[in-house]
């Protein structure tokens, strides 16, 4: 392992921070990898894959974002047809409560492990409407197992089951006006770590400048065509 500092190791971390005390197994492992880095109040030897990158003042948010984002398993194309199993792997499901019954009404970004980005009236709204749950890999909301369609003769490809996850909490931005729908943007921190998979994975944030001054002509939409009509 590494020697780090303990917010750096991802894994223990969220153990150390969870609300929940740690299991005896965790917390004698927690003890026995305890190491020294001076001026670190505390460190903890990691593993190696669980190491975050050192984050620095001035690129802390560049460097809180995967690198390993945007990738798409499917090459096709949408063309404002139905979409392909895989196409769209960081789309997130917002799921309501309403009155006992879970009714899907808005959607998201998975954009790391932990975060949605989302439009603030998703989370505001004027309604008794409180979001129960995010579901991703979702792609049909009426059948349980989604595949890929197959010429006959070739084998079927079907994606993981979707996987839900509690909120944890939630930043609305401080002067989102619901009236004008003007900085309509929130982000969703989710209760626990996304293991990212084909069928779940992050979409990259135009973090770079160019990126951020660039003016594009076109843009991709997605959905479960709730308001399609």
């Amino acid at each position: 392992g590494l020697c780090v500092a303990i917010q750096r190791c991802q894994n223990i971390y969220e153990i150390v921070q969870s609300p929940n005390p740690p299991s005896k197994n965790h917390a004698n492992y927690i003890r026995n990898a305890a190491c020294n880095i001076p001026g670190v109040e505390r460190s903890i030897c990691c593993q190696l894959e669980e190491v975050a990158p050192e984050v620095k003042s001035s690129d802390q948010a560049i460097n809180l974002l995967p690198s390993d984002c945007g990738q798409s398993s499917s090459d096709r194309i949408a063309n404002g047809k139905d979409t392909q199993v895989f196409d769209y792997p960081w789309m997130a499901l917002l799921r309501y409560n309403k009155n006992g019954e879970l009714v899907d009404l808005c959607g998201g970004s998975l954009i790391s492990n932990r975060y949605v980005l989302t439009a603030a009236h998703c989370w505001k709204n004027s309604s008794s409407l409180k979001i129960d749950h995010v579901r991703l890999g979702e792609h049909t909301r009426n059948q349980e197992k989604d595949c890929i369609d197959c010429d006959e003769g070739e084998e079927t490809e079907c994606a993981e089951p979707v996987e839900d996850y509690q909120i944890e909490s939630s930043i609305t931005h401080p002067k989102y006006n619901r009236r004008e729908f003007s900085n309509d943007i929130a982000l969703i921190r989710l209760a626990r770590i996304v293991e990212f998979k084909d069928h779940i994975r992050p979409i990259c944030l135009p973090t770079s400048p160019e990126l951020r001054s660039k003016q594009l002509d076109k843009y991709i939409v997605t959905g479960w065509g709730l308001t399609e009509k």
